[in-house]
């Protein structure tokens, strides 16, 4: 393998995290690495070797953060005063495995029972279970796909093609077709489509707190959790924001609908911490979602429900950034460093802006309401109970 730009750099490295480290084959063992360690060889060619040497160590960082490897290995890579890089450009990256389970193992976390009242209306022109005429495909473009981690990076437009009929990132994407099966019409446009993939996972997909908090056994890393990954979220049913928005964004991709997982933190209040969204492409209009904060927990005395909730579903940028997340930032010594942003969410959508006419009350009168928050909807619907409507 020749890298000749940053471009080709990113190839090599994607292929080495996606595809030949995570094939415990292609490990050795090593100490206090349960799973071992893997190796890539690569040569630097020299009208990009000035520029490598010079950047070589945020170049890598910023590949793999960029790609996103969600089993997190250590690694670390030949000194570029190294005598055979000096000499003939040759470059090896190595990573280290604390477990050989990446991203498959649940954790005991329990599941929280969504209340599906205001979630998932019955679906009129059902799919079949035969059906396999899903917009992703149409493309005409494809990609061979070997790993969960290549298809979480999947291109918008382009169609996998698995080279087993078996294994989780096959089983991921059947599972996810299988859903689409069962939540979606064709005679959706794209926004309905969306809003029920959007309500599909927060009907069925725990937030992993056990692992979000460090209540497990870490002992041999975190990336034996399956958590991190859309294999988690859909086939597992738990998930942190990472397999939460990967999730979300196979789902769009599959009904043909643009979308991005978008990394960077989130601030709290208190403090930063890392976090992973969605940017989804409706009419032409990018709007954002935060598929992770999909419920609400309404405490009446002693009984707590969890319900559907839509407050950050296709929101603006200036929502966004005002409750706290800061696209492809960073921090440094505890200081948040700004990132950037790459599509802007211009639009935003509220999903409780709708008017409601046309009940007839038990005096004749008939009721008109516009509706612009939940709060709005929720003393209508106490209004409506208590005059028999």
């Amino acid at each position: 393998m020749v890298a000749e730009s940053y471009d080709d750099l990113q190839n090599i490295v994607e292929y080495f995290a996606f595809v030949y480290a995570p094939d415990a084959n292609n490990r050795t063992a090593y100490s206090g690495y349960a799973g071992g360690t893997a190796s890539l060889k690569f040569l630097v060619e020299s009208s990009f070797k000035e520029e490598f040497t010079n950047n070589k160590e945020g170049y890598l960082w910023t590949v793999l953060k960029t790609k996103g490897v969600p089993y997190s290995p250590s690694y670390t890579s030949d000194d570029v005063a190294s005598t055979n890089y000096k000499m003939n450009g040759e470059m090896t990256v190595y990573f280290y495995f604390r477990s050989n389970e990446l991203n498959t193992v649940a954790s005991d976390q329990q599941k929280t029972e969504v209340s599906s009242e205001e979630g998932l209306a019955p679906i009129v022109g059902k799919r079949g279970d035969d059906f396999e005429g899903f917009p992703i495909n149409e493309s005409k473009r494809s990609q061979t796909i070997r790993s969960i981690y290549e298809l979480e990076n999947l291109a918008y437009g382009v169609k996998p093609v698995f080279e087993s009929a078996s294994g989780v990132a096959y089983e991921t994407y059947a599972t996810a077709c299988g859903i689409l099966k069962d939540i979606v019409a064709d005679d959706m446009d794209e926004r309905q489509k969306v809003t029920a993939i959007y309500d599909y996972l927060a009907l069925n997909v725990t937030y992993d707190y056990k692992v979000a908090n460090g209540s497990v056994n870490t002992e041999n890393g975190y990336g034996r959790y399956s958590c991190f990954t859309s294999y988690g979220a859909l086939v597992k049913g738990f998930a942190v924001c990472d397999g939460i928005s990967g999730a979300f964004r196979l789902m769009c991709l599959i009904e043909g609908i643009e979308c991005k997982e978008v990394v960077g933190l989130h601030y709290d209040g208190r403090s930063y911490g890392g976090h992973a969204w969605n940017k989804v492409r409706i009419g032409g209009n990018w709007y954002g979602v935060e598929a992770t904060w999909s419920t609400l927990t309404v405490t009446e005395g002693d009984n707590r429900t969890a319900y559907v909730y839509h407050k950050n579903f296709l929101v603006d940028e200036a929502k966004l950034y005002l409750s706290g997340h800061y696209e492809r930032a960073d921090t440094d010594d505890g200081v948040m460093v700004e990132g950037y942003v790459t599509e802007t969410c211009c639009g935003a959508y509220d999903y409780f802006d709708v008017e409601i006419y046309g009940y007839t009350t038990s005096e004749g009168k008939t009721l008109t309401r516009r509706i612009t928050k939940r709060d709005d909807f929720t003393k209508l619907k106490q209004y409506a109970t208590a005059n028999g409507i």
